[in-house]
């Protein structure tokens, strides 16, 4: 058979090398021998090789007939000078020199050939007569040689910074030796590769053209599959990638200027249900915009939810302020601006809010300033859209929605209620690092000593703590930035500049502002009626809440719980254990697993309760232990990511309502 080699080059030397040359070429090369796990017997068919070249070459003879035969064609045969394979340097080798001849290609650094050569053995009939006859060791051996050849290709097209190339390379070289089930360690060698080059195969993939859906898609498959690895953004769980918390934080953060505002409504509202509050706070800017554009509110409404469920621990009562607004409650959004402790922001606003009685003109213009330099910014499809405050509300559709979310706004139920808290999926509770200010370049190419070098990392601190509802999950103070730094174009999260003429004011005033100045009829005065004197009733509650009522109360809870996010969704029965806010919290989100087609499986497996502590006649805390395995069910399928079976510690705050001890507050601590 023939292979794309001759003797100069089996020795290492040009064809004008002297006779010492070729001898000193021989001696090295019987030295050099293969670094890696080949059989003998290929290590001595290339050692035979070697020779044979040699002994070609060292006589004068014999090294002019084969120049004159193997270098050079006969010029009266047209066939073989349009022929390039004729014409190009070859030797004949024998079947049982092929795989000494194939590590000769690889050490050559003839990649290309290996692969070509090797594959094509290795992908061909066994029973193909015309096949080389090699012994089992030898079919090792060309695996071999063909996964390595792929690794150096790879590594090749990773310094030229083609990740995507790259990993097809790699994951090539890594099916060959996954077929012959040959060489595990060479095997996790390919894998560590892969996983080190997945951050930059994706910031690669989700920056090609929106046109290239397939291969953006592919990146988006691998972000989600790098999320469910690491556990989350906060995720402590590793993925190979060799990014920590504050590097993969980074990472998120840069990669969002190649997202849609779609991608990333979709995307990150699915992670905020693991949860995790920087998820939240990147959907809550994704449901804004897509809102916003599309002139949908429904999903500025989603938006609103999810700023409640982080408002327990964390300042965006500024955020929440501007979406209460686009969504036409202006009485709510001014309730949200006292809560907000950023001075400097609320400054801005009565700033701009001139001499009016209340802040809604400067929270409006406040608005369109974060829309226009905060969120649309962050998306790729955006850009330089323009915001239109003006023409979201005197757009008719969008009217029509507000008038009838206002409508509902009157049903007695309050409206600091509604909001979901954050599913119950993190186990300890970390801290999360501080927002951080991104640039758009691409990943350094230093992937031996991880990804983290690429990325401009703010001055800005963080503090962390753990209040949230009955499950283990990670949650975060976010400290807003200096006033200083607040004004730098978009160098973090929570950043409203100034400077544009404010416009559409009336608009709203139109829609909104009557309904806030008329005035109320005063209520006829209620008819008197006898009120009956009250017949004494037994006392069935015991002066406090002891350890083992506490139990019953919890278990009965656990049981309620399964039943009102399991498939049945009996979330009627919530009311039953739980009072305000987490009544409205916990049927919020039953409501909204429903909705999805989605739910979950909980099986207690344990609970103890730990400690009582009275805070009056009517208010108990009760620390437990709880050990359930909960199992999350999206459409059918489980999500082994989101689903949990450990262990966690739960502040449970009891109130008595009448006759029976119902759960107020719920705050996970471990």
């Amino acid at each position: 058979m023939r292979i794309p080699l001759d003797y100069y080059q089996v020795l290492g030397v040009p064809i004008q090398a002297t006779p010492e040359q070729i001898e000193q070429a021989f001696q090295d090369r019987l030295l050099q021998l293969p670094t890696h796990q080949h059989s003998p017997t290929t290590v001595a068919t290339r050692r035979e090789l070697i020779e044979q070249a040699y002994a070609v070459l060292r006589e004068p003879e014999q090294r002019h007939a084969y120049d004159r035969h193997c270098r050079t064609v006969d010029p009266d045969d047209l066939i073989a000078q349009l022929d390039s394979d004729a014409t190009a340097p070859h030797l004949e080798i024998s079947d049982q020199q092929f795989s000494g001849a194939l590590l000769l290609l690889y050490e050559l650094g003839n990649y290309t050939q290996v692969v070509k050569l090797g594959e094509q053995f290795l992908k061909g009939d066994a029973f193909d007569l015309n096949r080389p006859y090699t012994s089992s060791a030898a079919v090792a051996d060309i695996t071999l040689t063909v996964a390595l050849a792929y690794l150096e290709l790879g590594r090749e097209e990773w310094q030229r910074q083609s990740y995507q190339a790259a990993a097809s390379h790699l994951e090539a070289g890594l099916g060959v030796l996954q077929r012959g089930n040959l060489f595990p360690d060479l095997q996790e060698q390919f894998q560590t590769e892969l996983n080190r080059l997945r951050p930059y195969r994706i910031l690669e993939l989700l920056a090609r053209p929106l046109s290239d859906s397939v291969n953006r898609q592919r990146g988006i498959l691998l972000l989600r599959e790098m999320l469910s690895d690491r556990g989350g953004i906060e995720g402590r769980h590793d993925d190979y990638s060799g990014l920590g918390v504050e590097d993969f934080l980074k990472f998120i953060l840069q990669l969002r200027s190649h997202l849609t505002v779609a991608e990333q409504q979709e995307l990150f509202e699915r992670e905020s249900r693991r949860p995790s509050a920087v998820a939240a706070y990147l959907a809550v800017h994704a449901l804004v915009a897509r809102g916003m554009q599309e002139l949908q509110p429904s999903y500025i409404r989603r938006a609103k939810d999810l700023l409640e469920r982080l408002s327990p621990n964390q300042d965006i009562y500024l955020e929440l302020a501007s979406c209460l607004l686009l969504l036409g409650q202006p009485a709510e959004a001014l309730a949200a601006l006292d809560q907000s402790q950023d001075q400097q922001s609320l400054a801005f606003i009565r700033r701009h809010s001139n001499d009016s009685s209340d802040l809604l003109p400067g929270l409006y213009y406040y608005t369109e300033q974060w829309l226009r330099e905060e969120i649309y910014p962050a998306f790729r499809d955006l850009g330089e859209a323009p915001v239109a405050l003006d023409a979201y509300f005197a757009d008719p559709n969008i009217q029509t929605y507000l008038e009838a979310l206002s409508d509902d706004a009157m049903t007695p139920e309050p409206a600091a209620t509604t909001a979901s808290p954050l599913p119950e999926v993190i186990r300890p509770t970390v801290a999360v690092p501080p927002p951080v200010s991104f640039t758009a370049e691409t990943l350094p190419l230093e992937y031996h000593t991880g990804l983290g070098q690429g990325f401009s990392t703010s001055a800005a601190t963080a503090s962390s703590t753990a209040t949230e509802t009955d499950t283990p999950q990670t949650s975060t103070r976010k400290r807003r930035s200096s006033p200083t730094r607040r004004h730098k174009k978009r160098q973090a999260w929570f950043w409203m500049g100034a400077g544009v003429v404010l416009v559409g004011l009336g608009a709203l005033a139109k829609l909104y502002w009557p309904a806030k100045t008329a005035e109320a009829p005063t209520p006829p005065p209620p008819t008197p009626v006898a009120t009956p004197t009250p017949t004494p009733q037994p006392t069935t509650l015991a002066t406090s809440l002891t350890p083992e009522m506490a139990r019953d109360r919890l278990r009965t809870w656990q049981q309620i719980k399964a039943q009102a996010l399991g498939t049945a969704f009996e979330i009627d029965k919530l009311a039953t254990i739980l009072a305000e806010p987490e009544l409205s919290r916990w049927r919020s989100r039953a409501q909204g697993l429903k909705s999805e087609g989605s739910h979950w499986v909980y099986t207690l497996k344990n609970l103890e309760v730990k400690e009582v502590r009275p805070q009056g006649s009517d208010r108990v805390e009760v620390l437990a232990e709880v050990n359930e395995d909960a199992r999350f069910y999206e459409q059918g399928t489980l999500r082994n990511d989101i689903s949990y079976n450990d262990p966690y510690r739960v502040i449970y705050t009891l109130t008595r309502r009448g006759d029976q001890w119902l759960i107020q507050r719920m705050r996970v601590i471990s």
